[in-house]
């Protein structure tokens, strides 16, 4: 599979990917009770280089101080990683919720978005949240280090879309269980099956660094 699209060079913003196999954020509860990363995470995201409990945070100088572990040791790998900044709204856990926010609404969504404010009703209020929290960020970072993440084609809660326009190829699950994935899939290296059951164990191991690597001739 080496001549496939898949590795071919991809210019993102002012990033030169070598290859356009990206892994996605995934949900795994390996933070700890304040939301913060330690040397777990950075071993996870070195072999792959919502609000929920044992997700990280990044609100906090603990929380960023845990993601520089983990961002120090992708960028040492010469990868890189952006964070996603994520709204669960009212798929989130409430007990969380009720410890740490106000209870949040999901504001694109015309069934779930009940404000009837200026952040409900029409297309341009719902999006107005996404719009202003875009504009808070770029002042920050500039809009060349910032981008939107949709999931137009998933069929969680029953969003989708029949207009597919591929330039990056995601995988989520099977880079949990494959940590060299851009390697299996260039050398066509069969895929070591995951363990759902591992998926949302908080701060263990199991399921989450310790899957092989594959063995090369």
């Amino acid at each position: 599979m080496s001549a496939s699209k898949l590795f071919q060079p991809f210019q993102l913003g002012d990033i030169t990917l070598r290859n356009r196999v990206v892994m996605a954020p995934l949900t795994q509860y390996r933070a700890n009770d304040e939301h913060v990363h330690g040397d777990l995470a950075a071993e996870y995201y070195t072999q792959r280089a919502g609000r929920y409990a044992h997700v990280p945070g990044i609100w906090t100088d603990t929380q960023i101080a845990g993601w520089k572990k983990v961002t120090d040791a992708v960028h040492a790998k010469g990868s890189f990683i952006y964070l996603q900044l994520w709204a669960l709204g009212h798929a989130a856990n409430r007990d969380v919720l009720r410890r740490e926010y106000n209870d949040p609404h999901q504001f694109l969504q015309d069934v779930s978005n009940n404000w009837a404010d200026e952040y409900g009703g029409s297309i341009e209020n719902r999006a107005r949240f996404s719009l202003e929290v875009i504009e808070a960020v770029t002042k920050a970072v500039s809009q060349k280090h910032v981008g939107i993440r949709f999931s137009p084609w998933g069929t969680f809660q029953a969003i989708k879309t029949a207009d597919e326009k591929n330039e990056l190829f995601v995988f989520g699950r099977s880079f949990i269980s494959n940590p060299d994935l851009p390697l299996r899939l260039k050398e066509d290296i069969p895929f070591t099956p995951y363990s759902r059951h591992t998926f949302y164990t908080p701060e263990n191991p199991i399921g989450y660094t310790d899957y092989p690597l594959a063995l090369r001739n």
